[in-house]
């Protein structure tokens, strides 16, 4: 790349941080002397997440096989879409940021099926809100979970985690930046490997969901360099090529 790793891990940081392009754009001019285009960073985003996103999705994270899922509504580029996100209990582990034109048992299913990927493990309980949806998807995607269909945000059990995260990535991610788009995934991914990895979460004592799922990295310093450079080492190792 033209230019410097810094300049390429502080474009991430920002970003997913829910700095828009053009800002990234400015601040890389200002402080770093690294003159480009909000294009380029884009790929820069695009090119990294899929390297990272192969290192992550294959490890095995220790969950507690208590899944939450719910879906909202979102507003992009003039376009509504769903967005439909599964995350396990107790670790706040994202297992799925998948995005759809509807919401049907088989956008349902598209989303379950995301979250079996990276889980390694289907859940042992499954807990959603009342769209018809769930059931049917639940029976051919989960069929040995128990599905608590209709949960709420009270009562012991509730979905605040899922619903805190929506408010999260649409305060991150949809307002600022923009960047969804249903063709591609790479923005999803990133959100999804930085709210794991890189992200301390306050429910986990300053702990990243990925540490509380036993997948402690030992990212130091530049965390987003730390995991560019060891997902790089795998690929080589792997023999794989750049995307």
């Amino acid at each position: 790349m033209r230019a410097n790793p810094h300049a390429i891990t502080v474009a991430l940081d920002l970003y997913f941080k829910g700095v828009s392009l053009r800002k990234i754009v400015d601040h890389l001019k200002q402080f770093e002397q690294v003159n480009v285009s909000h294009v380029a960073v884009l790929k820069w985003i695009q090119k990294y997440v899929a390297v990272m996103r192969d290192y992550v999705d294959a490890m095995k994270p220790e969950l507690s096989r208590v899944f939450h899922a719910d879906e909202t509504k979102v507003n992009i580029r003039g376009q509504w879409v769903w967005l439909w996100h599964l995350m396990d209990g107790d670790t706040r582990f994202l297992l799925a940021n998948h995005v759809s034109q509807g919401r049907n048992i088989s956008d349902a299913r598209e989303a379950f099926r995301e979250a079996k990927e990276v889980a390694k493990v289907e859940p042992r309980v499954l807990l959603t809100d009342g769209l018809g949806s769930y059931g049917p998807a639940s029976r051919r995607e989960f069929p040995d979970a128990v599905h608590v269909a209709g949960v709420g945000l009270q009562g012991r059990l509730n979905n605040n985690r899922i619903e805190r995260y929506h408010s999260t990535f649409k305060g991150e991610q949809v307002r600022p930046a923009r960047g969804i788009k249903t063709t591609d995934s790479a923005i999803l991914d990133g959100q999804r490997i930085y709210y794991n990895h890189i992200r301390p979460h306050q429910g986990l004592e300053g702990k990243t969901p990925g540490q509380a799922a036993g997948l402690d990295l030992e990212l130091k310093g530049n965390k987003w360099e730390s995991m560019i450079r060891q997902s790089a080492r795998l690929r080589n190792k792997n023999g794989a090529t750049d995307p």
